[in-house]
């Protein structure tokens, strides 16, 4: 009766709701005093919120240093579910270009972006070909796979590697290097990602781009307590 005054909502409409979600584990009910309180998987989602804020917190200074020292745009992004969310995008203090696509709180495809093949290599290749079954896999661009056991091959390769590069297969023309990071269980946390033009990446040493990214990369992973 409290929660239907407070929220001005018909009393059986406010029951069925309280239901639900003392059913799916974000309310308790006390026996004794009647109350409502908030249950464990309201404090999973808090938690997750934590250690994302955590993570944008530890991240941001080594991003914006990567993007100043390479020029490219930079991305952090997280897996929520099998969906890729952007939750940082930082561009370098001279800016010369524009990717837009993107956007913070976003959401990216997992089969063709390169922080997505990563969250993706972190699973069995049965996981990975049932996913990729079960989901619309748009050709985005020319280069876009969209065809099962070349994904899956894919996803192969960048769990042998430990990163991804992604050669405009989301947008075109841009093309980005990808890293993990992991947390302090050593699970892949967030993704990075380095991008630019397709013309601009060429003209680049990519060995040395990889090692930055890499470092970058690595560097966040100790910050949240992860020895390698």
């Amino acid at each position: 009766m409290e929660i239907s005054v407070q929220l001005d909502m018909h009393k059986s409409t406010v029951l069925r709701m309280v239901s639900t979600l003392m059913g799916e584990g974000y309310l308790k009910l006390n026996p004794d005093t009647r109350k409502y309180s908030l249950g464990t998987q309201s404090m999973r989602l808090g938690l997750s919120a934590y250690d994302n804020l955590s993570l944008r917190k530890v991240a941001e200074p080594v991003l914006k240093e990567l993007a100043n020292k390479t020029g490219f745009v930079i991305h952090l992004a997280i897996n929520d579910r099998q969906n890729v969310v952007v939750v940082c995008k930082v561009f370098p203090d001279k800016r010369t270009f524009s990717i837009d696509r993107s956007q913070v709180g976003g959401i990216i495809p997992t089969y063709c972006t390169g922080i997505g093949l990563l969250f993706l290599s972190q699973e069995s290749d049965d996981f990975v070909r049932q996913y990729l079954q079960g989901i619309e896999r748009i050709p985005y661009t020319e280069t876009t796979m969209t065809d099962v056991d070349s994904i899956v091959e894919r996803v192969r390769k960048v769990r042998k590697d430990d990163y991804c590069i992604n050669n405009g297969e989301h947008e075109a023309g841009i093309v980005s290097l990808c890293y993990p990071i992991r947390d302090r269980k050593g699970q892949v946390a967030a993704g990075l990602s380095v991008g630019n033009v397709r013309e601009v990446v060429l003209r680049t040493d990519l060995e040395a781009l990889g090692r930055l990214v890499r470092d970058s990369a690595q560097n966040i992973s100790r910050q949240l307590g992860y020895a390698d």
